[in-house]
């Protein structure tokens, strides 16, 4: 396994090409000696199939993760709830959870990555609404995605507090009412989808 991971100190860290299934092992130690942890599917040279709930995967990874500033753990067929732990990783500066089967609201704990510049959460199967002031801390935000979930309501006016953001994907949702006026606001914004 540690061949799997002479890239260690190259690249962003990616699992071994192998496909094990770390679910039912244990991460080699030296894995968390970087602070960008990257395990998804699409790299051509490394991949992980990790089929299980992202509280069972987080839940062998969050003791080491508490000063990682990239996450990315997209395209892993991960179930289950997004935890509200991951609020507590305070440093996160990316977050990817994309193309995956989480289901559930989003937890109005993600609010506190004041910090977090990029946040994929598309094509899951996440339901609810915002929280009203779910945007309010993000203004160092640039890239927010969250297009192909079941989420319904309305987008909250705090998303004008988001005055760094450049990509903003919200489509093919359930959101409802009209465009809210505060997206006016910013002037950063290069790409908007909403239909």
């Amino acid at each position: 396994l540690n061949l799997c991971f002479a890239r260690l100190f190259m690249d962003p860290l990616y699992a071994c090409k192998k496909k094990r299934n770390v679910c039912d092992s244990s991460f080699p130690p030296f894995l968390f000696r970087s602070s960008q942890l990257v395990i998804h599917s699409n790299s051509p040279y490394y991949a992980i199939v990790c089929n299980c709930t992202i509280s069972l995967l987080l839940s062998k990874i969050l003791f080491h993760t508490q000063q990682t500033d990239i996450l990315y753990l997209d395209e892993n067929e991960l179930t289950g709830t997004i935890p509200s732990e991951i609020g507590g990783m305070t440093n996160l500066e990316a977050l990817g959870l994309y193309k995956n089967q989480l289901t559930g609201q989003i937890p109005g704990q993600l609010s506190q990555l004041s910090i977090l510049k990029t946040f994929y959460l598309d094509s899951n199967k996440l339901s609810g609404t915002f929280p009203d002031e779910f945007f309010a801390h993000f203004t160092q935000m640039r890239d927010f995605r969250i297009r192909s979930n079941i989420i319904s309501g309305t987008i909250p006016p705090s998303i004008h507090l988001m005055t760094e953001l450049q990509v903003l994907y919200l489509d093919n949702c359930e959101l409802t009412g009209s465009i809210s006026p505060e997206i006016g606001d910013l002037t950063n914004l290069n790409e908007l989808h909403l239909h």
